[in-house]
């Protein structure tokens, strides 16, 4: 593997912080990082795995959370063309969903942003699996991307209107009012 970017981010509307990096794989991408974070005053760390082909479509995903009350983890496993298996077993859907959302991190911004890859001026939509967390219920979302300059888009969701400042690679940096980076390394560019 190798490293593209790595970024430090703080969260803006509540307590933590979180480290991801993005990097290449013989086959495609992988997104990894810790979220440090409290739960009525305890500590919760929750780490992920997200692995997407050259395509940057998710081909799966790993999410670990240690909270004040137990441990937890589940496998995410999708197979390209829009269907998923939560820890091995079917997730119903009524349509296809291409892009994972994890719903603590603005890291899954980033393979969906490269997997549609708008010009500028372009809204492109999709549908994305909205994993929360830690009950880890699983749905679908409609959410769409607007490319507003070389490093700024508008993602917009039921939940969501925010701007997003990304990297050269593609690598959320800012998610207004959610997180900001606070500190940020360019190792390459894909």
């Amino acid at each position: 593997m190798a490293a593209l970017s790595t970024v430090l981010w703080e969260r803006l509307d509540g307590f933590g912080t979180e480290l991801c990096r993005l990097e290449t794989t013989g086959a495609g991408y992988r997104l990894s990082g810790v979220l440090l974070s409290r739960d009525h005053g305890r500590p919760v760390e929750i780490r992920y795995d997200v692995t997407a082909d050259g395509g940057w479509r998710t081909l799966g995903a790993r999410v670990a959370v240690d909270g004040p009350r137990d441990s937890t983890e589940v496998t995410i496993d999708a197979d390209g063309a829009g269907a998923w298996r939560l820890d091995g077993h079917p997730v119903a859907l009524e349509q296809p969903c291409l892009d994972l959302d994890l719903s603590f991190t603005p890291a899954t911004n980033t393979l969906a942003l490269r997997r549609l890859n708008p010009e500028a001026g372009q809204r492109l939509p999709t549908r994305a699996l909205l994993v929360s967390v830690p009950s880890f219920r699983a749905r679908a979302a409609e959410q769409s991307y607007e490319r507003i300059d070389a490093t700024t888009y508008r993602y917009v969701s039921r939940y969501a209107n925010r701007r997003l400042v990304v990297d050269a690679n593609g690598l959320v940096l800012d998610y207004e009012l959610g997180w900001r980076k606070l500190a940020h390394s360019l190792h390459a560019s894909v």
